[in-house]
């Protein structure tokens, strides 16, 4: 598979004045990455846009964070396994190399434990889920535990594994209660509902759907 990055010498056909200064690349992931909740498939061409614009020297953090984005919006548009070979490409320098930072290694984690369950890799989802909250807690990054937490009550949840899931799921929600995040807490909710259903709680299960509705509701 080919990353999209360019040279930056003169043969590549763009002119000094094309370069994007690092607080514009910033802006871009950031827009780009709220695009993909909407519209994964123009999320995409923005991505694809972005990236022809980078060089491919020096690798900086902002340059893998680019490649990350891009996995995740390969994910958001149903190429999962592409996603996974963009995440392989570039393990060692992500995990291994002062290169790469905290904020890079939670995307590369979080694409690989989202594109996994697709080619049916659910144990090697739940161990990238796993070094997600490891990093979490370690750097002290709540928002990431919550999403580690609720991604590994959602692999669980996948391998029948329904008490462990509701373990994940009660600790996400209550860490999503505390930051506020009423979509984490209303998209957890719903899969406490599925957890309970399949174990025959009808009555719990329509409990947690209805508060799920009654956040989504409340948020518009």
């Amino acid at each position: 598979m080919t990353v999209h990055a360019m040279s930056s010498d003169s043969s590549d056909g763009r002119r000094s004045s094309d370069a994007l200064n690092p607080e514009m690349i910033a802006l871009l992931l950031d827009q780009i990455q709220q695009l993909r909740e909407r519209d994964p498939r123009m999320a995409l061409v923005h991505c694809n846009s972005l990236l022809s614009r980078l060089p491919s020297s020096p690798i900086t953090p902002l340059w893998l964070l680019a490649q990350m984005t891009y996995a995740h919006v390969l994910i958001a548009v149903g190429r999962a396994s592409e996603a996974l070979q963009l995440c392989e490409r570039w393990a060692r320098t992500i995990t291994h190399a002062a290169v790469a930072d905290d904020r890079v290694r939670s995307q590369f984690y979080a694409a690989q434990g989202i594109a996994r369950p697709y080619l049916g890799e659910l144990d090697s989802a739940a161990e990238s889920f796993y070094r997600l909250l490891e990093l979490a807690q370690r750097t002290g990054n709540q928002r990431d535990e919550c999403r580690a937490l609720l991604n590994l009550g959602w692999v669980h949840t996948c391998m029948e594994k329904f008490p462990a899931a509701l373990g994940f799921f009660s600790r996400a929600l209550v860490l999503s209660q505390q930051l506020h995040l009423e979509t984490a807490q209303a998209v957890t909710l719903e899969n406490m509902g599925v957890v309970y259903g399949a174990l025959g709680n009808d009555e719990l299960a329509l409990k947690n759907y209805q508060q799920a509705y009654e956040l989504r509701r409340r948020g518009g």
